[in-house]
């Protein structure tokens, strides 16, 4: 009978245990991107109707608009009205920006902040400047006519500062007026192209560098015109309008990290019909949309609210876009209301829905991260400024 040594009976082991398959060591789980809003503080602005917002510094932001609101009135009738909000005391400090009529716009760079109105035919103080106030003065420092009065007719002005240099560029019907407030005689114009007839609707915003400014119509056209030659182009949306099943008209205008623009839309009808789930939806149908100005390609994000989406606004990492509008509730009310305001945060890599909140019953206009991308900021039309800290990895 052989006699097995246990050096014998570990060497004939070996190959049997080497032919045994290798257990599977489990993939690595990606961290995926979260971001949490936690809230730090609301300011309600007394006796003020909110047209306009834009932050001034990380901790300061200003509201212009009316004074009081006339929402069964002509809101162009009321009293010009402005504000700075101090987001770390909550203190309210009154913004004399000597219109005469609706603070229709407000934009801020270099040390100052410009605004411009509104000038209609129903309205006594008719306003066709454009006023800048130095932050730091604390006062008006220039009043500069954008054109000359016209017999009827109404004006719509929206102003907005270049980031490199000093000029700023002013909406005004069917051209955008550009111009330095030191030098406000030495004007370029930059004019929508002539057929079919073209009106822009909305604020302006210039690319980081300077090199471009975006317009929009209400047909669902922006209007992109380079710096260096002047020249304009056009990109549309939709279809024209024989062709196409729903209405759209494109609303504020933002200039993302990447050099793309966000555009909200608003449509004749609920972004999300009602009895019917988000991700039954197809993402062409919801409020915003990013724009390659380069090429003119439009990518549908699939980013909204189930009713409509008013603004939208990225960090500075370039990684997150938040949106504001007005959405069905998602709780019930003791009354009879059916929509809430509402602020989203979305991760624009994945497409993914980091963050949703539901914050009383008026629709948010505006929303805007501060300069740190540790704050995110929003607003309601009625005076109302709301905040929260971002924890986001």
């Amino acid at each position: 009978m052989p006699r097995f040594t246990l050096t014998t009976a570990v060497v004939l082991a070996a190959p049997v245990l080497a032919l045994l398959p290798t257990p599977a060591r489990p993939a690595p789980v990606p961290n995926r991107p979260t971001l949490r809003l936690e809230p730090a503080g609301e300011v309600k602005v007394p006796d003020l109707g909110s047209y306009a917002v834009a932050l001034v510094d990380e901790a300061t932001v200003a509201v212009v608009g009316t004074k009081g609101v006339a929402p069964l009135g002509d809101p162009n009738e009321l009293a010009p009205n402005a504000a700075f909000v101090d987001l770390a005391t909550k203190a309210v400090r009154p913004f004399p920006t000597g219109h005469t009529a609706r603070v229709n716009s407000v934009s801020v760079a270099h040390g100052r902040v410009a605004t411009t109105s509104i000038s209609t035919d129903t309205s006594p103080n008719r306003d066709r400047t454009v006023r800048i106030w130095d932050l730091k003065a604390r006062k008006t420092t220039d009043s500069i006519t954008i054109e000359k009065p016209a017999d009827n007719g109404t004006s719509f002005y929206e102003a907005t500062w270049f980031r490199k240099s000093e000029r700023i560029a002013v909406l005004a019907g069917e051209r955008v007026l550009v111009f330095d407030p030191a030098k406000p005689d030495d004007r370029i114009e930059l004019a929508c192209p002539p057929a079919p007839k073209r009106w822009l609707s909305g604020p302006v915003a210039v690319s980081p560098d300077d090199g471009r400014v975006v317009g929009s119509t209400g047909g669902g056209e922006l209007i992109v015109w380079d710096m260096a030659t002047r020249k304009a182009t056009v990109i549309r949306d939709v279809p024209p309008p024989e062709e196409r099943p729903f209405e759209w008209n494109f609303g504020p205008l933002a200039f993302g990290r990447n050099g793309h623009v966000f555009v909200c839309r608003t449509r004749s009808d609920d972004e999300v019909p009602e009895k019917t789930a988000e991700k039954d939806v197809p993402a062409d149908r919801r409020g915003l949309v990013q724009v390659d100005v380069e090429s003119g390609r439009l990518t549908a994000l699939g980013f909204g609210h189930t009713i409509r989406t008013h603004a939208s606004a990225t960090d500075p990492t370039g990684a997150w876009v938040a949106t504001v509008g007005f959405a069905r509730p998602d709780q019930p009310n003791s009354g009879k209301l059916t929509t809430a305001g509402e602020v989203r945060v979305y991760h624009l890599a994945t497409k993914e829905l980091a963050c949703q909140k539901q914050v009383g019953t008026n629709p948010l206009i505006w929303v805007s991260f501060t300069p740190s991308g540790k704050r995110l900021v929003a607003a309601t039309a009625y005076g109302e400024v709301m905040w929260w800290d971002v924890r986001a990895n």
